[in-house]
């Protein structure tokens, strides 16, 4: 098997290395540390949207600073914006992640939401696109830290390296 090995991993020194043709797997559990970024994602997914495990179009990982905040801003701007006054105590979680060449920006007119998700100005709707969740701000930021990051991490996940989520119970 293919093999490839670099130092190319953001926040990592370290060199490592993956099998080139292995598509990582993040695994994700509703009844985990992270249960309202699980159901967003399961929801998310089950409207059609790209990533899922195992038969689903995988997600692309994107690097690019610019391209990420372009993303985040898409699928969540800030309500002094124009855009979802947040809940005391939560934050807008986005899916595709801000952090993945799905995301927001590559479709920034097909954006839903769903029944719990405390956000009036968008609907639910199928098919290709992203999505916005308000979720605990503290769940948001530790999933996004302690979750997905040590995921690309771990897995060496670069620029374009494809990936899926596997949502379990």
């Amino acid at each position: 098997m293919p093999v490839r090995c670099d130092n190319a991993t953001k926040g990592v020194s370290t060199v490592g290395c993956v099998f080139k043709d292995y598509r990582p797997v993040n695994v994700v559990s509703l009844s985990g540390l992270y249960p309202n970024y699980a159901r967003h994602i399961d929801d998310a997914q089950a409207s059609g949207l790209p990533g899922a495990y195992p038969d689903g179009q995988p997600l692309t990982r994107q690097t690019n600073d610019t391209a990420i905040t372009s993303n985040r801003r898409t699928a969540c701007p800030q309500a002094s914006s124009g855009g979802y006054p947040r809940p005391t105590g939560f934050s807008c979680d986005e899916y595709p992640f801000a952090s993945t060449h799905e995301g927001a920006a590559s479709n920034p007119l097909l954006g839903r939401t769903f029944d719990w998700c405390q956000i009036g100005t968008l609907t639910t709707r199928t098919g290709p696109g992203w999505s916005a969740c308000m979720i605990p701000a503290t769940e948001n930021t530790a999933a996004g830290r302690d979750d997905l990051r040590i995921f690309y991490n771990e897995n060496r996940v670069l620029e374009n390296d494809a990936f899926h989520v596997w949502i379990v119970q």
